[in-house]
């Protein structure tokens, strides 16, 4: 079976707010011909062909079957089916199958062990690309984009710099995410917080997290403020990094990633981690009306561009607004992720 290429075939939104925000070392995919780079999406399934495709006794005789698996499931799934439906009806020689992983990426490791691949794959996280590209699994893709006439570089550095290993691409992002802090403009108003000027600094959000947090006579949580996650976003932020590129060396150490995880770390102690943890337990999803931060059991709410949908579907009348991740000194300002 041949190396698969691994893509994300699907469309995403940004709020409006983000259309305006300046990025930083990582940030929002922005393709300089978005509508095409939807269709670049769809029809690099063709390109697939190139690369493998398994011949199926129940398709028609010069049909080329492509197996396409993917992370994706919802509305999101369902929008893709239709993209592949439309694509095999205007394709006829080919035939694409749609087989979710969601829940499950362990199959395609497994897959890629075991040599039972798929010939396209969208379940594979970013953090895990240079991994499999190293191993051999992974067909480079820049002879493809070059006989398309489309290039790495239309996404923005830090999109184009995720999906290359040593120099060549790995894969295609259609969408990706932009992290930041959502923060719910009535609690901010009722502790005396400026609903219209949320935190910038890091010093001011350790402030209005504080401000923000609510405890019964126990000590148990009512609300709390805000806890931050995910080290590897804050070490960004931070100033740090994770990979040194000129040297080829892991940086984990590097003194502004350690400072991070001892800021994070400092939240742990400050709110007891155990009743942090003992609060989360009573969350519901943000799938559904009793996320959390729908119903004022968090004030601050760390997430991406797909938390508008389900506010929208969920919590339609909250007021809410959103922030950049505020810096500490010396740090990058206007820091997201992207993957």
């Amino acid at each position: 079976m041949a190396r698969p290429w691994i893509g994300k075939l699907s469309c995403g939104f940004l709020p409006d707010p983000l259309k305006r925000h300046s990025s930083g070392e990582t940030a929002s995919m922005k393709l300089s011909r978005p509508i095409r780079g939807l269709r670049a999406g769809v029809c690099a399934l063709a390109a697939a062909l190139g690369l493998a495709g398994c011949a199926d006794e129940t398709l028609p005789p010069g049909t080329v079957e492509i197996r396409y698996w993917t992370g994706w499931t919802g509305d999101e799934l369902n929008a893709q089916k239709r993209l592949v439906d439309e694509f095999n009806r205007t394709h006829p020689r080919i035939r694409v199958r749609v087989l979710s992983v969601a829940g499950s990426y362990q199959k395609v490791r497994i897959g890629f062990a075991g040599g039972a691949t798929p010939d396209v794959v969208s379940a594979v996280w970013a953090d895990e690309l240079a991994g499999y590209a190293a191993r051999g699994v992974l067909r480079p893709l820049d002879p493809y984009l070059a006989r398309s006439g489309r290039s790495i570089e239309e996404y923005v550095p830090g999109v184009s710099r995720m999906l290359q290993f040593e120099g060549r691409p790995y894969a295609l992002a259609v969408t990706t995410n932009t992290n930041f802090i959502l923060f719910n403009k009535k609690i901010f108003r009722e502790v005396g917080l400026d609903p219209e000027r949320p935190p910038r600094t890091l010093e001011e959000l350790d402030a209005a997290a504080a401000a923000c947090t609510q405890r019964n006579r126990d000590g148990s949580f009512v609300r709390y403020g805000y806890r931050p996650t995910g080290l590897m976003q804050w070490a960004y932020v931070f100033g740090g990094q994770w990979y040194d590129a000129a040297s080829g060396e892991v940086t984990a150490n590097h003194p502004a990633n350690v400072r991070a995880l001892d800021w994070m770390a400092s939240y742990a102690a400050k709110y007891d981690v155990t009743r942090m943890q003992n609060f989360e337990a009573t969350f519901g999803s943000n799938a559904t009306p009793n996320g959390p931060f729908f119903v004022g059991k968090v004030a601050m709410w760390q997430t991406g561009e797909w938390a508008r949908a389900h506010l929208t579907r969920h919590a339609p009348n909250l007021e809410y607004g959103w922030f950049p991740f505020p810096i500490p000194p010396g740090g990058r300002p206007s820091t997201s992720g992207a993957g």
